[in-house]
């Protein structure tokens, strides 16, 4: 049974706790009234400034103290990092659901105090299980350090800071609530000293994880109480936390992106899909052996047998073939006649395997990386040019198999160009919806390191369930030229000046260049300025060129800034303005030195894709 980080548990009866008849019962059990409270509060030494702290408040500092004094708990290192890391994502999770119910703030929103009790009752129940010495020993495996038997070298627990370096709660917006939340804790020390000096270990690991899943159960409850808003922004702060994860720097990323997968497997798939294919990215860059895969069919174990009489060429980077009574798409790399041959043509033919192999992966995300499903690999490095082909299934869809096939898909410069086109203008709210899932859809590659490096509307498809034209359902393509890193896996393309609009100034003419991930955001910014105009890019590099413009290809992006971004505005309104000039500029505010990619991909979240979500037709 698995979920999506953050997403409410309403399909997982398992988690899902029965509101009608246990938290009444327990109100009534648990819950003081506020007199009791009061009185209570007085008795354990709160004082006046803990007095002022309403219980909802005191109950859920108090979770999050024992949680995170849980999660430091001793053990062998493989068992306590897989422990560590289920239970870090849930205090992260609690603490974002503090942060959106104004708890880390020392204050109920206003719009949750019609269920205040309902709340503090889960709380309650959740601190009172925390605090059960003899439940956390006989339930879950969990006992005071001193009462542990962990005596062996091979047991002694990893240091704090080796936990640190996973950097779920070290994640910016985790910390910072975190950070407010320590201040909460000062105002009632007398409850939270017993945390924060208790030492705990791990002696049952699989009883452990139950401990995590009851954790994880009280934790859905909340989130399903939040207001339809707060959940909205809960799921785009849960969004930038997964970033922040993924894009740590750590000094051995294969071994904790492996944990990491490990410990979110079958519990929050969109942390450990990205996990996977970010360390098979890494596998794939360290030109090791074919990656350890647990599934025979993850990689194919042969070239697809697909013959040039099955193929019909697009265009010098793809073709259509029928393959197993399907019309495929392959996604062409062309090889120098240097690398087709001896063990450099065997690496790159290990490289398009292993690459076919991370596409396949894909499948159980489709709508979020917006791939098509990948079928396999060809190998025609006998070809001239030699090359290597990545195979792509085309969605079904009411059309009858040609030999040779017809083309089943329009790309959106089709759409943007062609004169077949031109009564076609979808709705400014369509285009809207599109550029969400385009500028959404990279980021999801991104968070791997995954550079796609030819972003352009010629690569983005459609394929029309019907005769009538739609942008629903994008599909992203050109992966024959992206790369999961800068060596090895393609070659720099040779582009006409029509692509070169797409690319940023810096890289073009510049073979020594290396690719970086600002130059995607500048080819996306493009790319979501030709949605909100719904005209090409070559339209408007004509037009400047008749004006009698002094212009080039490296110019292009600043001129089209210049004269272009006021009317843009009031095409499409100010947050989509600000989605591209942000992209066109590099202008995502980032203080100090050059950051880092991790910094900048949360920051084009939060000023790019945020800003996407805010337009409205």
């Amino acid at each position: 049974m698995t979920c999506h980080l953050g997403c409410p548990p309403t399909h997982h009866d398992r988690y899902r706790l029965p509101f009608s008849s246990y938290f009444v019962s327990f109100f009534n059990d648990a819950i003081p009234t506020r007199r009791q409270a009061s009185e209570t509060s007085n008795m354990s030494g709160f004082g006046e400034a803990a007095a002022a702290i309403s219980l909802t408040v005191q109950l859920f500092s108090l979770s999050v103290d024992g949680l995170r004094a849980i999660s430091r708990a001793r053990h062998s290192t493989e068992c306590i990092l897989n422990f560590s890391i289920k239970l870090d994502l849930e205090i992260a999770r609690l603490v974002l659901w503090g942060r959106n119910s104004g708890l880390t703030s020392g204050r109920l929103d206003p719009t949750l105090e019609p269920i205040r009790l309902l709340l503090a009752s889960i709380l309650g129940t959740l601190s009172s299980s925390i605090q059960n010495a003899d439940e956390l020993k006989g339930k879950y495996g969990i006992r005071l350090a001193e009462e542990s038997k962990l005596h062996t070298p091979a047991t002694n627990p990893p240091t704090y800071r080796t936990l640190e370096t996973l950097d779920i709660l070290a994640a910016p917006m985790i910390s910072r609530e975190l950070e407010r939340q320590r201040e909460l804790s000062q105002k009632i020390k007398s409850q939270t000293t017993m945390f924060q000096k208790t030492k705990w270990a791990v002696f049952d690991g699989v009883k452990a994880v139950r401990f995590v899943d009851d954790i994880k159960s009280y934790v859905d409850s909340l989130n399903q109480l939040l207001t339809e808003s707060q959940k909205s922004t809960l799921d785009s702060e849960t969004a930038a936390m997964r970033i922040a994860i993924l894009g740590t720097n750590w000094a051995q990323p294969i071994k904790m992106l492996s944990t990491l997968e490990k410990a979110t497997l079958g519990r929050y798939e969109s942390i450990a899909l990205p996990a996977r294919l970010s360390r098979l990215r890494l596998e794939l860059e360290m030109e090791e052996a074919t990656p350890s895969l647990p599934g025979p069919e993850a990689i194919p174990e042969g070239a697809l047998p697909l013959g040039y009489d099955q193929m019909q060429a697009l265009n010098a980077d793809m073709s259509l073939a029928n393959f197993d009574n399907k019309t495929v798409l392959i996604e062409w790399r062309t090889l120098k006649p240097s690398e087709a041959a001896g063990e450099t043509g065997r690496a790159r033919m290990r490289q398009a395997v292993r690459l076919a192999g991370m596409f396949r992966e894909l499948r159980s995300l489709p709508t979020d990386y917006l791939v098509l499903e990948c079928f396999g690999y060809v190998d025609q490095r006998d070809h001239i040019p030699a090359r290597l082909g990545i195979v792509f299934n085309i969605p079904p869809m009411p059309r009858v198999v040609t030999s040779p096939p017809t083309k089943p898909f329009n790309s959106l410069y089709e759409y943007l160009s062609l004169k077949d086109f031109e009564d076609f203008r979808p709705s400014l709210g369509a285009r809207f919806d599109l550029a969400r899932k385009i500028a959404s859809g990279f980021l999801q590659f991104h968070q791997l390191g995954w550079l796609h490096k030819c972003i352009r509307s010629h690569n983005i498809a459609f394929f029309p369930e019907s005769e009538r034209l739609s942008i629903q359902s994008p599909h992203i393509l050109g992966f024959a030229f992206s790369r999961p890193s800068e060596t090895g896996i393609s070659d720099r393309e040779l582009p006409s000046n029509d692509l070169k609009l797409y690319q940023h100034p810096a890289y073009q003419g510049r073979e020594g260049t290396g690719y970086k991930l600002v130059y995607d955001f500048y080819s996306i910014g493009l790319l979501l300025f030709e949605i909100g105009k719904w005209k090409p890019l070559d339209y408007y590099f004509r037009r400047l060129q008749t004006q009698g413009k002094s212009m080039s290809t490296k110019l292009f992006g600043s001129r089209l800034i210049e004269l272009e971004s006021d009317e843009l505005e009031f095409r499409t309104g100010t947050h989509y303005k600000t989605a591209v000039l942000t992209c066109l500029r590099g202008d995502f505010e980032m203080e100090g030195e050059e950051p880092g990619e991790k910094q900048l991909k949360l920051a084009y979240f939060d000023k790019v894709v945020k800003s996407l979500d805010l337009c409205r037709a």
